[in-house]
């Protein structure tokens, strides 16, 4: 089977993209779980620990990004490079000056969803898109995509609310409020864009692997190939 230069750059890109999906999100759990510097102060704890996802995911997205301008076409790659700019100029922001890394750490919980959207790519570009298993990753992806990013986003505003309700964010630079709070409802606002067509897809990848039957009842194979 003939891959085109572009699906093995895709191809590359999201199996680098799984590595760093299983490091962050390591760390990140971990951080939320056991950094005291965050949990005893959400708008100005910061330790080396909870610092070290953010930095590797900022390494991440400047090398990704590089790799799409260069290989792949902008309108192919615009929405993603969107997607690399809310997320790297907040995180460059935090380890440059330091606020509110608990809510940096906790927005990269939502890379949880990443593995399944580069399964789905890879089971199709191998011909895979038939298959019993391509159906499952597709429901996994929507109900993973929809805890980690579209459940949270009630939760997150509402503790964003709080510390800009505290007179301890009265500190905080407006430019810094502005890249937090603005770059976070882009990413939202991409991420419930993104739901919508995943689950737009889900429901018709189901649909088309139902059974159906023939006038004399039997049930024939799955019409998985469109026929």
């Amino acid at each position: 089977m003939a891959i085109t230069e572009e699906k093995k750059v895709m191809w590359h890109t999201m199996t680098i993209s799984n590595v760093h999906v299983v490091v962050v999100c390591t760390l990140s759990i971990y951080v939320l779980l056991t950094d005291e510097a965050i949990s005893k102060d959400v708008a100005w704890g910061r330790s080396f620990i909870s610092q070290l996802p953010l930095a590797i995911t900022l390494g991440y997205i400047v090398a990704d990004s590089i790799v799409m301008l260069h290989k792949l076409k902008f309108k192919d790659a615009r929405q993603f490079l969107a997607h690399h700019f809310c997320t790297a100029v907040p995180y460059w922001f935090n380890i440059t000056f330091g606020p509110l890394t608990y809510f940096a750490v906790f927005r990269l919980l939502a890379e949880f969803s990443t593995p399944f959207v580069n399964q789905r790519y890879f089971l199709d570009v191998l011909g895979k898109k038939s298959t019993l298993g391509y159906v499952i990753n597709g429901v996994l992806l929507t109900i993973v995509f929809f805890v980690t990013r579209i459940a949270v986003i009630p939760p997150y505003y509402r503790e964003v609310y709080y510390v800009l309700a505290n007179r301890s964010t009265l500190q905080l630079n407006w430019l810094y409020l502005l890249v937090w709070v603005g770059g976070s409802v882009v990413l939202d606002v991409l991420n419930v864009w993104w739901f919508r067509k995943i689950l737009r897809g889900a429901i018709k990848t189901i649909q088309l692997h139902k059974p159906v039957k023939e006038e004399n009842g039997d049930t024939v194979r799955n019409r998985v190939k469109g026929e």
